[in-house]
């Protein structure tokens, strides 16, 4: 038994690289499809934290970074808050979902970095989004997915989680892929993009598709950026803008998105000043939501009223509790300022330190890169879903960890070889 231990070992150490992605990536498909489903997903869980520890027991080492830290404040902040909050109940369910995600954070952070390979969580990501999105073909058949991509009022994604959060999964794992397909030529993710793409605009979440279009602006950006030919940004911006021309006439009629076109001529006139063009009761009942929100982070702005319990503040005028739809109000509503801080100081840390390698050090790593498109769209994305309780969440936050603290290699300089004096053919 124990010459089988050694040798199972040996191979482990001799792949260790594939076994790592291969688990990562099956933990990341089983937490996108069932990142709503705590009775399916606790055995994943389960397995994968002692696959963790037995990695990390051999390296003898965990390492938390600050980010965690911050997280570590946060959900101990939050077990402090069922004291004054208005459903303790409530503040412990959110607490030990959090306490669970907090810990599979850090093993993964710790193993991830240790390997010095960040691709690999953005590589999971986008299998991840992927397994979800033939999910949802399982679940609703390929003639169901086209209905609802076809029609106005049919959306996909009920019997798998809240739609919104569905599309805003299959957001950040589709605009990985889109960006690997940019910055790293992979010309054949073109399919599970098309694919993953249907199946985002079959849910029909206008908060997702907004952010979608938000990433691939600021993706597109970059992209033409990292050209080094004038006349090569110049053909591709040409080339963006025809392309962007012919696909807004192709399916502007299309009726899944006569929805997203009227909140969007709806925020325009919002901007410009005009009258509302349309009235749209989801956008009003949302826009409620903040309000309520903001008047109890307005009462109790320090502490908040108990993490987990934001939703009360809607309680007499809706007669209900739920989420307020906006993932900064419901922080600052739970939380306060205190919370608040806490919870963000990670994407605020990442933000900076990838603004500061991109456009200060000029760093063009494809993954540093993608990354900081992934966070700006996502942090979008937080205004229109509660995202701090999200298994999801916190596999693209162990992303932004293992990037900033994974130094880029910067390829070494070559050596010349030296002649018979002792110098090589340039006299250096």
């Amino acid at each position: 038994m124990v010459k089988l231990f050694k040798k199972l070992y040996e191979l482990y150490r001799k792949h260790q690289d594939k076994v790592g992605f291969a688990l990562l990536t099956i933990y990341a498909a089983f937490v996108f499809m069932f990142d709503a489903d705590e009775s399916n997903i606790i055995l994943v869980y389960a397995a994968y934290a002692l696959v963790c520890v037995a990695f990390l027991f051999f390296s003898k080492r965990v390492s938390i970074y600050r980010e965690s830290i911050f997280l570590m404040v946060y959900l101990l902040f939050g077990a402090v808050s069922m004291l004054w909050a208005e459903n303790s109940g409530a503040a412990f369910t959110k607490v030990r979902t959090i306490l669970l995600l907090l810990v599979l954070l850090i093993l993964v952070t710790t193993y991830i970095v240790k390997l010095g390979k960040p691709i690999y969580v953005m590589a999971a990501i986008s299998i991840g989004s992927l397994a979800l999105a033939v999910y949802m073909v399982a679940q609703y058949g390929f003639s169901g997915i086209f209905e609802a991509f076809e029609e106005t009022e049919e959306r996909v994604g009920d019997l798998i989680n809240n739609v919104n959060a569905i599309a805003n999964s299959l957001v950040v794992g589709l605009l990985a892929m889109i960006g690997m397909a940019f910055l790293y030529r992979k010309i054949w993710l073109v399919i599970p993009i098309a694919f993953t793409s249907i199946c985002l605009f079959a849910a029909g979440s206008r908060t997702a598709t907004i952010s979608l279009i938000a990433g691939l602006v600021i993706l597109i950006l970059f992209w033409l950026r990292s050209m080094k030919s004038s006349m090569g940004r110049l053909a591709g911006t040409i080339s963006v803008i025809v392309a962007a021309v012919a696909i807004f006439f192709l399916i502007r009629d299309l009726p899944a998105f006569q929805t997203l076109t009227m909140r969007m001529e709806n925020i325009f006139s919002f901007f410009t000043g005009e009258a509302k063009v349309i009235k749209e009761s989801s956008t009003e009942v949302r826009m409620d939501y903040i309000r309520l929100g903001w008047e109890q982070f307005l009462k109790t702005p320090i502490f908040g009223n108990g993490i987990g319990c934001a939703g009360y503040a809607m309680e007499e005028t809706y007669n209900r509790v739920t989420y307020l739809h906006n993932n900064y109000i419901e922080i600052l509503a739970s939380g306060g300022i205190i919370g608040f801080i806490l919870f963000y100081a990670p994407y605020a840390i990442a933000l900076v330190s990838l603004l500061k390698r991109v456009f200060k050090d000029r760093d063009r790593t494809p993954v540093v890169v993608i990354t900081l498109v992934l966070l700006i769209t996502r942090l979008i994305g937080h205004l229109g879903i509660v995202l701090y309780y999200s298994k999801i969440e916190y596999l693209f936050i162990a992303l932004l960890i293992c990037v900033v603290n994974t130094p880029t290699k910067k390829e070494e300089p070559v050596e010349l070889p030296e002649n018979k004096y002792g110098a090589n053919k340039y006299g250096a």
